[in-house]
């Protein structure tokens, strides 16, 4: 049965302001971590140092695995979203919208199984012409669990 807005699929190229985002963070994490660094020089120990030396090469490994997951297939198929990244099998699961910019949105995938979080950057600028309709497949109305629509859901008894 389907509910809400119709099929829809939309291929989400790596979004250009995700990725900037994404290195201006990291570029910012590695200059506050080099002058806490280069402040406290004589005053760090051996293991502050090391410290600082782990959690800038985290957020470089964390920048650039962030920035290697943009880019996605979505699919609504009138009753559940569909997850597609690279040469992987779609998964189902549910779509959240995080932040909501306008021109701008940063997306939520909770797979159902195997359970996992994704998070999908999109833009206006990357749909184009398909932009009003996915965000109206956003926000539409979803099934109600047991497949019911939440509309035709009967009132409790009295």
């Amino acid at each position: 049965m389907s509910t809400g807005w119709p099929a829809l699929t939309v291929e989400l190229p790596p979004s250009r302001a995700w990725r900037a985002g994404i290195d201006l963070l990291a570029v910012l994490a590695c200059l506050a971590l080099a002058v806490w660094w280069w402040l406290g020089a004589g005053e760090l120990t051996f293991g502050w140092r090391l410290a600082g030396a782990v959690l800038g090469t985290a957020a470089i490994v964390a920048a650039w695995g962030l920035r290697a997951a943009a880019g996605a297939r979505l699919r609504w198929d009138g009753r559940a979203w569909w997850l597609a990244r690279r040469d992987r099998p779609p998964i189902e699961g549910r779509l959240v919208v995080a932040l909501d910019l306008g021109a701008w949105m940063l997306l939520r995938f909770d797979a159902e199984a195997p359970s996992a979080r994704h998070w999908i950057p999109a833009g206006r600028a990357d749909l184009a012409g398909q932009w009003h309709d996915f965000r109206c497949a956003v926000y539409s109305a979803r099934p109600a669990p047991g497949g019911s629509s939440a509309a035709a859901s009967p009132a409790p008894d009295e």
